[in-house]
C-alpha cells in the first residue's frame, strides 16, 4: 500500500511540474536567463539541471516522509501542488544561480517574479532567496531559522566557534539536500564579505 501511494504522489508531482518543463516553460526560460548571468564558476547547463533535479528529489522525499509519518492524514493534492510548485522556484533560484554573487541571485529572483504565476513571497524589499518553502506550501523567511546566540568575548576569535548566520543556515540546508541525493561533492566556500553587503 505504501509503495502504491508513493507512486501516486510521484505521478501527481510529475503532473504538477510538467508545464514548467515545457519548451516555453519556467525552467527553460530561467535556464536560458541564468546562462547570460555572471557566475563565480563556469556555468554549465548539465550541472545546473543536475542540481535542480537533486533539489526536486529532496522536495519529493519531504512529501513522502511526511506521508509516511502521517499515514492517517497524508498530504492532500492541493497542498502537494502548492508545496512542489514553490519548491521548484526555490530550486531554480539556487540551482541556476547559487554559485553567483548575491546581486546576481537577486536578479534571478526578479526574473522569476516576472516569468511565473506561482505565488511568491511578497515583494517587500526581501528577495525570494531569503525565503524557503515550508511543507504547508507557505513561504517562510530563512531568518526565522537562524538561532540567536551570545558568544562570550574570549571565544570570539576561537576557530571552533561557528556563529550561525542566514547564509550558513541556507547553505547547510543545500548541503543536506545534495548529501541525501548521494551526490559526490567537494565544496570550496569562498567567503565574500562584499557579496554579503551587496
Amino acid at each position: 500500500m505504501f509503495f502504491s501511494n508513493c507512486f501516486q504522489v510521484q505521478r501527481d508531482i510529475a503532473t504538477t511540474l510538467m508545464p514548467y518543463f515545457a519548451s516555453d516553460g519556467l525552467v527553460k526560460r530561467s535556464l536560458e536567463y541564468a546562462s547570460t548571468l555572471e557566475h563565480i564558476m563556469d556555468f554549465t547547463r548539465l550541472r545546473a539541471l543536475g542540481s535542480l533535479f537533486s533539489m526536486i528529489n529532496q522536495a519529493v522525499r519531504n512529501i513522502l516522509q511526511y506521508n509516511h509519518s502521517h499515514a492517517d492524514f497524508p498530504m492532500q493534492i492541493e497542498q502537494v501542488e502548492k508545496y512542489i510548485s514553490k519548491s521548484l522556484v526555490h530550486a531554480i533560484l539556487w540551482s541556476f544561480t547559487g554559485d553567483a554573487k548575491i546581486k546576481v541571485r537577486n536578479a534571478m529572483g526578479d526574473f522569476i517574479r516576472s516569468a511565473t504565476t506561482i505565488p511568491l513571497p511578497p515583494n517587500n524589499n526581501m528577495p525570494i532567496l531569503d525565503f524557503e518553502v515550508s511543507l504547508t506550501g507557505d513561504w517562510m523567511p530563512w531568518s526565522a531559522k537562524v538561532p540567536q546566540m551570545e558568544v562570550e568575548t574570549h571565544k570570539v576569535a576561537s576557530p571552533d566557534v561557528v556563529v550561525p548566520t542566514l547564509d550558513t543556515v541556507r547553505h547547510e540546508a543545500l548541503l543536506y539536500t545534495w548529501l541525501a541525493d548521494h551526490k559526490p561533492m567537494g565544496k570550496h566556500i569562498k567567503l565574500d564579505v562584499q557579496s554579503c553587503s551587496e
